[in-house]
């Protein structure tokens, strides 16, 4: 069951559902515009731990619509000239167990990022964000896991200009710091540059990333997204000490035929072994291939 209502310039809207168990989950929000240059939403979630369904994908900080209740504000303002600002703030916690977490939880989620449009071909944006949530504790006492404290830091640059009309470059640098019961455990970074080739009206079309990073340890790691094939959803955990380059080529043969090839290198330095499990491989370095063709009829 959903709904939505719109008076003036607030949008209320909702939906409902229970799965065939009795689980429920519902969610409720608003948007509104209270002036031409500001926009404000709020969203308020609850999702029983007994709720079943695969194919739900509603807002959630967990990845599946399951044992979780929060409430989301966010804030767009356009301000002066090029500048405009987005934030928002999500409180949310866990009634029940989760993986990793032996006991009912909570956390909160702050993002604020400021816009500059310098021009049609150049835009910018600074970013911080901090997440805060409770994980199992090091070491059980008497077997016994307590839930500790810990918190993300996140400040990110990122710059993307058209050089030309064919000709697009993207660079980010990206910072977080780890603390766990308020002690500090680790901080890690990533840097890339990304050339984006399209040139009007050609078939051919190639993309090239360049990354180095660097962290601690796995709770630095900093998620980026990369380009992939058709259909295909790429966003790599960067982590250890390393570097990471891709190349992805587009090209069109004839209205019908169209072919995708990416390549992609991952060089981890000082570890004999990558992956783990099933997947894992001798040696520090890795390399992926993929071929795709698309027919239409």
């Amino acid at each position: 069951l959903d709904y939505s209502y719109l008076i003036k310039n607030v949008n209320f809207f909702g939906e409902v559902s229970m799965s065939q168990n009795g689980g429920y989950a519902q969610i409720h929000g608003l948007t509104a515009s209270p002036h031409p240059r500001l926009l404000l939403t709020i969203l308020y979630r609850d999702y029983a731990k007994d709720y079943q369904n695969i194919f739900s994908n509603a807002f959630s900080e967990a990845s599946r619509n399951q044992n979780e209740r929060g409430l989301y504000t966010g804030l767009g303002v356009k301000l002066a000239g090029k500048w405009s600002l987005s934030a928002y703030v999500d409180n949310f916690s866990f009634p029940w167990l989760r993986f990793g977490v032996d006991a009912p939880s909570k956390g909160n989620e702050f993002l604020a990022q400021l816009n500059y449009d310098m021009s049609r071909r150049v835009h910018m944006y600074f970013r911080i964000r901090q997440k805060n949530k409770q994980v199992n504790g090091s070491g059980p006492e008497n077997g016994i896991s307590f839930l500790e404290n810990t918190r993300k830091n996140y400040l990110r640059y990122h710059i993307q200009y058209a050089v030309s009309n064919s000709v697009m470059l993207k660079n980010r640098f990206e910072l977080i710091t780890y603390r766990e019961s308020n002690k500090h455990r680790g901080t890690g970074y990533l840097i890339y540059q990304d050339v984006i080739w399209r040139p009007p009206g050609k078939p051919l079309s190639i993309i090239l990333r360049y990354a180095v990073f660097d962290s601690d340890s796995y709770d630095e790691r900093v998620y980026a997204y990369e380009n992939d094939v058709l259909y295909a959803f790429s966003v790599p955990a960067y982590y250890y000490k390393g570097s990471r380059g891709y190349i992805l080529i587009k090209y069109s043969l004839g209205k019908n035929l169209d072919m995708w090839f990416r390549y992609a290198h991952t060089y981890i330095a000082n570890r004999k072994t990558l992956g783990s499990g099933l997947e894992e491989i001798d040696g520090n370095e890795r390399s992926e291939v993929k071929v795709q063709l698309r027919v239409r009829f």
